[in-house]
């Protein structure tokens, strides 16, 4: 993990803001809204594949690309899933460069400008760390990712800001945040008080530009924030209706969703810990909502404290997940009223976009992942083995029919 060098780490992170809070370059320059004054977002979390990437996956990108035409997209970390036999085995570089060609080829082929932050499976075990794995990001067209060096913990902590669409106005903020992998102590990694301090400190400078009004943000992270359980209700055990084990700081107590929280599918895996990140968005003001990957059947919306706490499904084949809640989050913002807090979101499924018929219904049997990464060599080893036994019992019967009596036959009689 990285560390601040030996600065006051104030000095820093104004520096740092300064710096990344000019209107990230894209094509024509600052980023803007579209002359409609509308912007969608495509939130892909958890793609979390081996350099075979399943025909599924990128079927269901390209449909959704298709179908909604976003103006951004954002990948919502665990891109790669590092620990994977198959991405180790090898050159492992050269496979999680597979991956990222093959998953970025349906958005670079239709021109539509990407973000992405890291998850905690990215570069576990792969032998590839992130700053490697940015840098290749970088090289693609469209590419609006920051590595912001060893400036701040971890890779891949910077914002993007987009001005009204006539280029009068900041109309709005998107933090993108490294939530880390895993703690030294164990658990989660958790948001540093680096991280938080930049991000406030990006948030207030944004505010002096804009007549000490904050600029409306929304953060995009892969792994929730504890706070999360302070949305739900805790119960006595595992016996009450809808009752779930906590996770991460929930752990070791039991809770149920608050009624209407919809899209809750498997406890959410937070940290053990907060480093006050959650604290810091309120104090500043800035963010009306914050949208997260990780846990892959989740879909709900929970507001606390004003704030949007979102989770984005899981669109990964290789991993677990539900062809119920596979899919990408759209999240469309006007910039009138960004600054309420208003905007739009919804989940699409891939199951709702898969193309009908007996021949697309085979493709998408064997276009599934598992089928190639796991069914079929077990089916191998079990054709293989079944083969070592049968041709020595073959061949060895064989010998039996064929050997010539040990007896003489009996002469006939005249």
């Amino acid at each position: 993990m990285k560390h601040l060098p030996r600065l006051p780490q104030t000095v820093l992170c104004l520096a740092l803001a300064l710096f990344l809070t000019v209107p990230a370059a894209a094509e024509g320059g600052a980023l803007r809204f579209p002359s409609d004054g509308k912007l969608k977002i495509a939130v892909f979390s958890d793609l979390q594949t081996t350099q075979n990437v399943p025909r599924n996956l990128l079927d269901g990108l390209c449909a959704v690309l298709d179908a909604e035409e976003p103006d951004l997209v954002v990948l919502l970390g665990d891109q790669v899933e590092g620990k994977h036999p198959w991405v180790r085995l090898g050159d492992n570089e050269a496979h999680v460069r597979q991956v990222i060609d093959r998953i970025l080829a349906p958005i670079t082929e239709r021109g539509i400008p990407f973000a992405l932050v890291f998850g905690n499976h990215d570069a576990q075990d792969a032998g590839v760390d992130k700053e490697t794995q940015m840098d290749y990001y970088r090289t693609f067209p469209g590419c609006l990712a920051v590595d912001e060096g060893e400036s701040l913990p971890g890779c891949g902590t910077y914002n993007l800001l987009y001005y009204a669409s006539d280029g009068s106005r900041p109309a709005l903020n998107l933090y993108f945040v490294d939530s880390l992998e895993y703690d030294p102590d164990g658990g989660y990694g958790c948001v540093s008080k680096e991280q938080i301090a930049w991000c406030r400190t990006v948030g207030e400078t944004l505010a002096r530009t804009n007549g000490g009004e904050p600029v409306p943000a929304m953060v995009f992270q892969h792994i929730i924030v504890p706070e999360i359980y302070n949305v739900f209700i805790q119960v006595r055990g595992k016996g009450e209706t809808g009752a779930f084990a906590g996770k991460g700081v929930g752990q070791g107590r039991w809770y149920a969703a608050s009624a209407g929280l919809e899209g809750l599918e498997e406890a959410p895996c937070p940290p053990e810990y907060s480093n006050g990140q959650f604290a810091a968005w309120r104090e500043v003001g800035d963010v009306k909502a914050a949208f997260f990957g990780h846990d892959h059947v989740n879909s709900f919306t929970a507001r606390l404290d004003g704030v949007d706490l979102t989770a984005c499904p899981g669109a990964t084949y290789t991993s677990y997940n539900d062809p119920d809640t596979r899919g990408v989050r759209i999240i469309e913002i006007d910039e009138d009223t960004a600054a309420q807090g208003l905007y739009e979101t919804r989940v699409l499924h891939f199951r709702d976009l898969e193309q009908p018929g007996l021949f697309a219904a085979v493709r998408r049997f064997f276009g599934y992942s598992r089928m190639w990464e796991m069914e079929l060599p077990i089916l191998a080893g079990v054709l293989l083995l079944a083969n070592g036994i049968f041709w020595p019992l073959f061949l060895r019967r064989r010998k039996k029919r064929s050997a010539p009596a040990q007896t003489p036959l009996p002469e006939k009689k005249k």
